[in-house]
């Protein structure tokens, strides 16, 4: 079972049931159920939990929190400011980063990590399947 909450504190409008199908898909390939709350937010907001949580008093695209060891429950926290200044970079919609942002934090709360470049391109490799 997918369980997932989005919570928007922006004036953008977001597409929730975009992210709903893709934790479904990411559920079915990582054969998990999962518990997921998801916050949209500014610069701002991002910034102080990032100070609070990461020491690093700077915006980030997303941050993602898992509870418990083994349970891929937990939150996502993604900056549609640095969203939309990451997809122009990009030269793609800012769906389309959103969507990467998110299955990038979900696969962090799933235990995924990039620390090495083995562990780097194992979670590339499962998020290319997500997002296709």
């Amino acid at each position: 079972m997918v369980k997932i909450e989005i919570f928007n504190e922006t004036k953008n409008r977001i597409a929730k049931a975009v992210f709903q199908k893709l934790a479904k898909k990411a559920g079915r390939i990582l054969k998990k159920n999962c518990d997921l709350g998801v916050l949209f937010c500014g610069d701002k907001k991002i910034r102080e939990l990032n100070k609070k949580y990461r020491k690093k008093d700077k915006p980030t695209d997303v941050l993602s929190f898992g509870y418990k060891k083994g349970v891929w429950s937990g939150d996502i926290i993604i900056s549609l400011d640095t969203a939309k200044k990451q997809a122009k970079e990009k030269g793609h919609s800012l769906e389309k980063e959103l969507e990467i942002l998110f299955v990038h934090g979900m696969l962090h709360v799933a235990g995924f990590d990039h620390e090495t470049d083995a562990e780097e391109a194992k979670m590339e490799k499962v998020a290319a399947k997500i997002l296709n």
